[in-house]
């Protein structure tokens, strides 16, 4: 991402919330020359299954959602899941191609960021409805 700074905090070794679901706002509706674009993976605070610290996010989502993440275009329905566990190739939309870093003033506001590249297909659709749409984790 450009011009990072990354704020280190330290964690109690044992300090763990397992992430279920999040909805975080695309950062940019346009991708970049390079075909990325920046990405807010996470925020501090109160999400659907509990509550998740500074501390805790940037010690545990590199490492849950490192660089070579997979994102899908939408969640399986309990239904598909359930019929095909292994999910549909043909809704991989994008990979994560940096690992996800803490900041403070990132264009959504405090978070865990990374850099993802769109594939061919999705890409043209996240340019366009990009400001309309965000990202929402499943672990």
């Amino acid at each position: 991402m450009r011009q990072l700074s990354r704020i280190q905090e330290s964690a109690a070794p044992n300090e763990s919330t397992p992430i279920h679901e999040q909805f975080t706002p695309l950062c940019e509706r346009a991708l970049r020359s390079d075909g990325t674009i920046g990405v807010k993976i996470i925020k501090p605070g109160w999400g659907t299954s509990g509550y998740y610290g500074k501390a805790m996010l940037e010690r545990d989502v590199p490492r849950v959602f490192p660089a070579g993440t997979q994102m899908f275009w939408n969640h399986d329905t309990a239904m598909e899941e359930a019929e095909r566990p292994e999910g549909d190739l043909s809704r991989l939309a994008a990979v994560t191609v940096s690992s996800p870093i803490w900041l403070e003033n990132g264009a959504k506001g405090p978070g865990m960021y990374a850099d993802v590249r769109p594939f061919a297909g999705y890409a043209e659709a996240i340019d366009e409805i990009g400001e309309h749409i965000g990202v929402s984790i499943r672990a």
